[in-house]
């Protein structure tokens, strides 16, 4: 975990001390497989018990998840940014789309997170 914080902190410099004004795919890249295989250790072991809690109640499993979801779905459209440099407008905007429909999964996602905990009234 170290040696992982170690890269990130590397790579955080080095975007900052970079005058390219260009996404930086390659952080990003890094960060986003980190976080990708956080979730699915956590998620590998939560189903490895056979007496694990109810996951429709337990927060953390739709956190993982909206957290899964959203940089499995955009790895291979940001990661790709840099060569779409010089792409027409319609690809664009529909690359925009399809991130904004991520996002608001990503977010629907988090408010079930959020509000399973919360017991209500009938």
């Amino acid at each position: 975990m170290a040696v992982a914080i170690l890269v990130m902190a590397v790579f955080f410099v080095n975007t900052l001390l970079n005058k390219n004004p260009l996404f930086n795919t390659y952080s990003y890249m890094l960060a986003s497989t980190f976080i990708i295989s956080a979730c699915v250790y956590y998620l590998f072991e939560i189903f490895r018990f056979a007496n694990s809690p109810n996951l429709l109640k337990e927060s953390a499993f739709w956190i993982c998840t909206a957290l899964l979801f959203m940089y499995v779905s955009g790895f291979m459209l940001l990661s790709t940014a840099n060569l779409l440099e010089n792409a027409s407008i319609e690809v664009i905007r529909n690359l925009k789309i399809i991130l904004k429909i991520i996002n608001y999964l990503f977010y629907i996602l988090l408010c079930m997170a959020f509000s399973c905990r919360y017991i209500f009234k009938s």
